[in-house]
């Protein structure tokens, strides 16, 4: 394998403390792999070299390239996550005191979605969206990977302090533990267990960490610890690709390792053996903007190919047209479509569905559209028009609708032990103003309206007549997101239904 004259000197870095900061395309893997080479050839023990990456695909990925491309050992180099590497501490201390932790993420009855997903409800009456759970759970990621102890979130999800004790209450109660957990329990525990500390300081000689720009707080101060005495770190990273702070990466640590370790050693690998000349100088331009950065000029070793172009459209609809029009004569398997998240996709999809126009999505989950918040409204408020007793699908969308009815009306409704349907329990209740319940009997009006309506209209009455639409505009303002992604989530229900 031929190596640049910056690579050869990286790789044949074996001892002390050294940092690649490289641009991507520089062959980060590749270095990391030569490396380990490099370390065997030398006369380490392959199993006292330890590999520490961000994902399971990339610590699988690590080992196959090792083994394909150098020779098979009999005793391979170590490949592991952060977190699998950290609930192997976490066995050895439950082992040593005789304790067990379940691992929450194993399990489809009880998981950490389903849990949390059941306490926001409890909390706010109110079921959350797909996007907010994703956020909920980030929040939650954030405040252990950065070792905060507190943090007030509650402007951004209502009730979030007493939704977060539920929960971790509940694993304490049940002695289960979710992946964030892992890393502070494996912090807390070569803290505070000697031993275990001593164990893994002397298991690995050698310890290298990919992709450090992603790496945590708690996963810095763990890296730390194992390599305090020997001090044989050598770590990989890009400071200008770290794009997960939301859930607790900080690129900052890389900064902060040059105050730990005094004597460390930074390489600047700053040649992109993936992309053309155009691409790297176009994201060269931007990414020198960045205020907190290691300053390096990146650069490429392809010439040019084609210029970059940047397009601006007036309208939502004339980038759809744009983009059809420039796609649709050329080779569709070259083609890819980078969109901010799901939502932003759906308008796109029904256009290019509308034009007949043929597409993949390469998401799994087929943009989770079963699972978002609009589709379980939609569903609630049919489910009920079916069937007036239905107090369940009531209590997820009576706020969500034309009406005046309060959560203490709906307290009193839910605990009554009359047979009657969910209208005439409201109106029969003490005390109610006359113009509640004349917004009571319109709604209960407009249900028996909608039931009267064949499917195609069905969705637009409840949308336009019922009062569907203000509650988006409203919950739209308040979250500060886009109406378009509801509009267009709507859209796609309605060309469903029909």
């Amino acid at each position: 394998m031929k190596l640049s004259k910056k690579q050869l000197e990286a790789s044949n870095s074996l001892d002390g403390v050294n940092m690649v900061i490289a641009v991507p395309g520089a062959g980060k893997t590749t270095i990391l792999l030569e490396r380990i080479n490099n370390l065997i050839k030398s006369g380490v023990n392959p199993e006292r070299i330890l590999t520490i990456t961000f994902s399971k695909a990339a610590a699988t990925e690590l080992l196959y390239r090792f083994k394909r491309d150098y020779i098979d050992l009999e005793k391979s180099p170590k490949f592991y996550t952060i977190h699998a590497f950290s609930y192997m501490i976490l066995r050895d201390y439950a082992k040593k005191n005789g304790k067990e932790y379940r691992l929450l993420e194993g399990s489809k009855d009880i998981n950490k979605y389903n849990l949390l997903s059941k306490f926001y409800y409890e909390e706010n009456r109110e079921y959350i969206s797909e996007d907010g759970l994703d956020n909920l759970i980030n929040k939650i990621g954030y405040l252990k990977n950065m070792m905060i102890e507190d943090e007030d979130f509650s402007k951004e999800i209502e009730n979030f302090d007493r939704i977060y004790k539920k929960y971790e209450d509940f694993k304490s109660r049940n002695n289960f533990i979710d992946f964030d957990d892992m890393l502070v329990f494996a912090y807390d525990i070569l803290k505070n267990e000697k031993s275990i500390l001593n164990y893994y300081i002397n298991k690995y000689d050698y310890i290298q960490l990919d992709e450090g720009q992603d790496t945590s707080l708690i996963q810095m101060e763990i890296i730390k610890m194992l390599t305090s005495r020997k001090r044989n770190l050598f770590l990989v990273a890009d400071d200008d690709q770290s794009i997960y702070s939301f859930r607790g990466a900080n690129p900052r640590g890389l900064f902060e390792l040059e105050d730990y370790f005094k004597d460390i050693k930074i390489h600047y690998m700053d040649t992109n053996y993936r992309c053309t000349k155009d691409i790297v100088d176009t994201a060269s331009k931007l990414i020198s903007k960045n205020q907190m950065r290691y300053k390096k000029d990146l650069n490429s070793e392809k010439s040019y190919h084609s210029p970059i172009s940047i397009k601006r459209t007036r309208e939502i609809y004339d980038q759809y047209e744009y983009i059809l029009e420039k796609i649709k004569n050329e080779n569709l398997k070259d083609i890819g479509i980078l969109y901010r998240n799901n939502v932003s996709a759906m308008g796109l999809i029904d256009y290019f569905e509308k034009n007949n126009f043929k597409f993949n999505i390469t998401d799994n989950s087929k943009i989770r559209f079963f699972n978002n918040k609009i589709t379980k409204d939609m569903l609630d408020i049919l489910k009920f028009a079916d069937d007036y007793n239905d107090i369940e699908s009531f209590c997820r969308i009576y706020n969500k609708l034309d009406s005046y009815i309060d959560r203490g009306m709906i307290n009193k409704i839910e605990h009554s032990r009359s047979s009657n349907d969910v209208f005439t329990k409201l109106l029969n209740l003490n005390g109610i103003p006359d113009y509640k319940i004349k917004k009571i009997e319109e709604l209960e009006a407009k249900f028996n309206t909608l039931g009267v309506f064949r499917h195609k209209n069905k969705l637009r009455y409840i949308f336009e007549d019922m009062g569907y639409f203000k509650y988006l505009k409203y919950i739209n303002r308040k979250n500060q997101t886009g109406l378009y992604s509801s509009l267009q989530i709507f859209s796609v229900i309605e060309k469903i239904y029909r």
